[in-house]
C-alpha cells in the first residue's frame, strides 16, 4: 500500500507502490520506506526532482520507470541519503523503456542493480560504496555515463567493482567517460565478468588499490573489448593488471593500457591465466619500468591473429609461455601532451600534402594489423591503440565548409514523435561527427553523438521521455558540412 503525505518538515514523504509523475513542483520526495514500481504500473520522474531516502531503504523497479533530467549542471534528477546508505535502485523483470537519464546517484552500497531485464542508464552519475552497477542475467544498455565510481574503504580483503556483470549477462558498455574503481584498503577492479557477455567498448577504466584490475574476466565466452583506455595504479609493493582472464575467451583489440605506480612496483598490462584463448591485436601496452606486459600460462592460447602490438617501458613484454608475437613494436608510442584528448597518437607538423616531410611521427600510426576491417574512421590503415590518428582533424568551433565532393545524409523518423525517434544519417567519408538536439532558442537539451563516424549508413536512437512537448532543432556537423531539421515530439 503506497502513502504520500506532505511532510512536517519539508517534501512529499513516500512509500509503498508508486505510480504517476513526481513533479519539479513538489521536490523533494523523502523516501521513509521501500519503494516499489508494480508490473504494469509507469513512475515518470521529472527533471529537477531530489528523491531523498531517510534510511536503508531503495526503489524497486518491475514495471516502467522513467527519470529523465536535461542535463549534470541544474536539470538532473538526484537520488541521495539523509545522512545514511540506502540500497540503490533496483530493476527486477521490469519493462525495457525503463530509464535513468541524467540522473546523480550517490550514497549506496550498490548504486543501481539490474536483474532479468534490459532497462538504460545513460549520461548519469553514479557514486557508491561497493559496486557501481550490478547485472544478473541481465541486458542493459549502459553508455555515455559522465561517471561510474566506487570508492571503498571498509576493509583489506574486500573487492569493489564499479562494473559487476554475471550470470549470463550481456549488456553494451559503451563509451562511458570514466568507469572507476578507488579501494583503500581492498581490490579495486573497473569491470568483473563471469559467465557472460557484455560488449565493452570507447570506455574510459581506471582502477586504484593494493591490488588493482582493469578488466577481470571468468568462465566467459566471446568477450569483445574494443577501443578502451585502461589506467591502473597500484601502491605499497602490490599490483596492478589492465586485462586479467581465466576460462574465457576474448577479442582484445585496439585498447590502450597504461601500467602507474612507483618502480617496485608488480604490474602486469594482459595476464592470460587458465584455459583461455585471447586475440591481442593493435594495443598499445605502457608499463611502469618494472612491469610485465604480456604473460600466459602453459594451458593457454593465444589467437593466430594476435599481434602488431607497442609494448613501452617494462621490464619484459613477454612472460611465461608467450613468446613475441607478429610485428610488435617495442618504442616510444609518443602521445600528444599538447592536447586535452590524453593517448592520442602524435604527428608533429603534419602536412597532409606532405606527410613525408613531417616531423616526429609515432610508431603507432598506420601500424596495425592489415587486414582488419573496418579500417581507421578515414580509411587509412589502422593504427595501434585506442584513438585513430585524424588526418584531417577540425575543431568543433570552427567553421565547416562544405564540400561538394563529400555529402551527408539526415533524417530522423517517426516525425512527430511521442517517445523514442531514430536519427539516420549516410556519409560519403568517415570523420568526427556531433548530432545534438536544441531547443527554440538554441540551446542544448541532449548530445546524441560526439565521436568518429563510420563511412555509410549510421543509426542512433534518442529517448524524449522528460521533456516537454513542442518543437525542436535535430543539429548534425561533420569536418565537412552541417545539417540542421526541424522535429516534433507529442508525447
Amino acid at each position: 500500500m503506497s502513502m504520500i503525505c506532505v511532510s512536517d518538515i519539508y517534501g512529499i514523504e513516500v512509500e509503498g507502490a508508486q505510480g504517476g509523475v513526481w513533479r519539479r513542483a513538489d521536490s523533494p520526495f523523502l523516501v521513509i520506506g521501500d519503494i516499489w514500481i508494480a508490473p504494469a504500473a509507469i513512475l515518470r520522474i521529472q527533471a529537477g526532482v531530489e528523491v531523498i531516502f531517510q534510511g536503508n531503504y531503495a526503489l524497486i523497479d518491475s514495471g516502467r520507470l522513467t527519470a529523465v533530467g536535461l542535463n549534470l549542471e541544474d536539470e538532473s534528477i538526484r537520488f541521495r541519503s539523509e545522512g545514511s546508505v540506502w540500497r540503490g535502485i533496483r530493476f527486477v523483470e521490469c519493462d525495457s523503456t525503463s530509464i535513468l537519464s541524467f540522473c546523480e546517484i550517490t550514497g549506496t552500497e550498490t548504486g543501481v542493480d539490474v536483474s532479468n531485464c534490459s532497462p538504460t542508464i545513460e549520461h548519469s552519475y553514479i557514486v557508491a560504496r561497493s559496486i557501481g552497477i550490478k547485472c544478473n542475467q541481465a541486458s542493459p544498455s549502459i553508455r555515455d555515463n559522465e561517471l561510474i565510481s566506487v570508492e571503498g574503504t571498509t576493509g583489506t580483503d574486500a573487492n569493489y567493482k564499479a562494473l559487476s556483470i554475471n550470470d549470463n549477462s550481456n549488456p553494451e558498455i559503451v563509451n562511458n567517460k570514466m568507469i572507476r574503481c578507488i579501494a583503500d584498503p581492498g581490490n579495486a577492479i573497473g569491470i568483473e565478468i563471469d559467465a557472460s557477455s557484455p560488449v565493452i567498448r570507447e570506455n574510459w577504466i581506471e582502477v586504484n588499490s593494493r591490488v588493482a584490475t582493469g578488466i577481470n574476466v571468468n568462465l566467459t565466452d566471446d568477450l569483445f573489448v574494443y577501443r578502451n583506455i585502461i589506467r591502473t595504479f597500484s601502491y605499497n609493493y602490490n599490483t596492478g593488471t589492465g586485462l586479467k582472464t581465466d576460462h574465457s575467451s576474448v577479442q582484445f583489440i585496439n585498447n590502450t593500457i597504461h601500467l602507474e605506480g612507483s618502480g617496485i612496483v608488480s604490474a602486469i598490462g594482459i595476464n592470460i591465466a587458465d584455459d583461455s584463448d585471447v586475440q591481442v591485436l593493435n594495443n598499445i601496452i605502457l608499463g611502469n619500468s618494472t612491469s610485465t606486459g604480456l604473460r600466459g600460462s602453459a594451458n593457454s592460447v593465444l589467437a593466430d591473429t594476435s599481434g602488431f602490438n607497442c609494448f613501452y617501458n617494462h621490464r619484459n613484454n613477454y612472460e611465461g609461455f608467450f613468446e613475441p608475437l607478429m610485428r610488435d613494436i617495442s618504442e616510444d608510442p609518443l602521445f600528444n601532451t599538447d592536447r586535452d584528448s590524453s593517448y592520442r597518437l602524435t604527428w608533429e607538423d603534419f602536412d597532409e600534402n606532405f606527410p613525408e616531410d613531417s616531423a616526429l611521427k609515432s610508431p603507432c600510426i598506420d601500424a596495425g594489423y592489415p587486414s582488419i576491417d573496418p579500417l581507421d574512421p578515414e580509411h587509412t590503415p589502422v593504427d595501434i591503440g585506442r584513438f585513430a590518428f585524424l588526418y584531417r582533424f577540425v575543431d568543433v568551433n570552427d567553421d565547416i565548409i562544405p564540400n561538394p565532393e563529400v555529402f551527408t545524409l539526415l533524417d530522423a523518423y517517426p516525425n512527430p514523435f511521442n517517445s523514442s525517434l531514430v536519427v539516420s544519417y549516410t556519409t560519403e567519408r568517415p570523420g568526427l561527427t556531433t548530432i545534438k538536439i536544441l531547443n527554440l532558442n538554441g540551446k542544448k537539451v541532449a548530445l546524441l553523438w560526439d565521436d568518429l563516424s563510420s563511412k555509410g549508413a549510421n543509426h542512433l536512437y534518442w529517448n524524449a521521455s522528460g521533456l516537454p512537448a513542442g518543437n525542436y532543432f535535430l543539429s548534425m556537423k561533420t569536418p565537412y558540412e552541417s545539417q540542421i531539421m526541424r522535429i516534433t515530439f507529442l508525447p
